[in-house]
């Protein structure tokens, strides 16, 4: 599953190389998403979308989801959306 991080890497700095700091945004992604990578939020996502799942396929499903797993992200942008509407500048140390 490494492999589908390190081609996410490499597609997201192609498509941020030309915007001014897209190097910093880069990194900032990676390291973010670098984090889901080493500790995939397994639990959150089984509550979600009951379903039981291993951390392959979070990983798959976060970085190149399969044709049979588009289905979750409805639910799974809903849930975003309303957690990132709730947020507060103190969720996010001012950042957001």
């Amino acid at each position: 599953m490494s492999l589908l991080f390190e081609e996410f890497k490499v597609n997201l700095a192609k498509l941020y190389k030309t915007i001014p700091d897209g190097e910093i945004l880069t990194a900032k992604i990676v390291e973010t998403y670098g984090n889901f990578v080493e500790n995939p939020p397994i639990i959150d996502l089984e509550m979600i979308l009951s379903k039981n799942l291993t951390k392959d396929e979070v990983t798959q499903l976060l970085f190149a989801p399969l044709d049979m797993q588009v289905q979750y992200y409805p639910s799974l942008i809903t849930i975003i959306a309303s957690v990132v509407d709730n947020m507060t500048p103190a969720d996010t140390d001012g950042n957001y």
